[in-house]
């Protein structure tokens, strides 16, 4: 079962300066930028999926967020139960969000 983590969505979002013209920024523009791309991705990434949850999966995600304990493991076991196709998913909403920052800054 793959674990994305915030680690991951921060990995792409390096690769997305390193990789593209973004790169021409500096770092202190780099810094600035990463919140709000990150931010941006992960509100993204939700809106793709949560449309998929049936009413009991909705339960459980809300049971997840009222819980300050829950961990990455617990989230990871939900969303691969909840969307049986997860990372492909996670990783085409990534995609999409590289080529649409791309051009915009193109």
């Amino acid at each position: 079962m793959p674990v994305i983590t915030n680690n991951f969505l921060e990995e792409c979002i390096d690769a997305l300066f390193e990789e593209t013209d973004l790169a021409i920024l500096t770092p202190e523009q780099q810094a600035g930028y990463r919140p709000q791309f990150l931010t941006a991705l992960e509100t993204r990434i939700g809106n793709s999926l949560m449309p998929r949850l049936n009413p009991e999966q909705l339960d459980e995600f809300v049971r997840l967020i009222d819980n300050p304990n829950s961990t990455q493991q617990e989230w990871n076991t939900f969303w691969n139960q909840a969307v049986p196709n997860f990372e492909e998913e996670v990783k085409k909403v990534v995609s999409d969000f590289t080529k649409e920052m791309v051009e915009s800054f193109a």
